[in-house]
């Protein structure tokens, strides 16, 4: 399912925008396991003026950082085990790519 069919189908009150828990089903749908304080982390960053909903394009913008993150950390993590240790270089090298 494309990101955008993705919002459709989980907007479910049909406003345009998801609130939280729409917003938190469909990340997790996507394949993205986050805890609840980096979810609600990267809500304030996508949603500043904390309406508690995201529009499409922001979502968008949220589910691109996620992918993006997500092929840094694994280039990090061959063995696939879920958690990596960095230096600090290493640290500003992959945050440079996470867009």
């Amino acid at each position: 399912m494309s990101v955008r069919q993705h919002f459709i189908h989980f907007d479910a009150d049909r406003t345009g925008s998801l609130d939280y828990n729409e917003l938190f089903q469909a990340i997790t749908s996507a394949g993205f396991r986050l805890d609840m304080p980096p979810f609600y982390e990267l809500c304030k960053t996508f949603d500043p003026d904390r309406s508690g909903a995201l529009n499409m394009a922001s979502y968008l913008a949220l589910c691109a950082l996620l992918k993006s993150a997500g092929n840094v950390f694994r280039s990090f993590d061959p063995r696939n085990q879920g958690r990596i240790m960095l230096d600090f270089n290493q640290f500003i090298y992959a945050s440079a790519f996470i867009r």
